[in-house]
């Protein structure tokens, strides 16, 4: 979730996809990229179970209908995570939390 979060968020304003990530912001190239990307709803257990390439740039992307949305979202999934959130997700067996 960090990956498609604090390292390769996006987020859409005024209809337009803006970048937040930080991976985005700081590298020329993923910035020139990112719209090319496949863009999917922010999915709390999507981005928990994603396969990712840090090699090379990010094919997928999760966007949030606004900074707000990533605030409860994220910040809801941080204030309800425990020990038993990867077996309610659905994450158990995948080797990933």
């Amino acid at each position: 979730m960090f990956w498609f979060t604090i390292e390769f968020g996006v987020v859409w304003e005024h209809r337009r996809l803006r970048a937040y990530g930080a991976g985005l912001l700081s590298s020329f190239g993923e910035i020139e990229e990112f719209r090319a990307a496949e863009i999917r709803p922010l999915n709390i257990v999507e981005m928990g179970t994603h396969d990712y390439d840090i090699a090379r740039y990010q094919p997928v992307l999760f966007a949030a209908d606004s900074i707000e949305q990533v605030l409860d979202v994220v910040g809801g999934f941080f204030t309800s995570c425990d020990d038993d959130t990867p077996a309610r997700l659905g994450a158990v067996g995948l080797g990933r939390t």
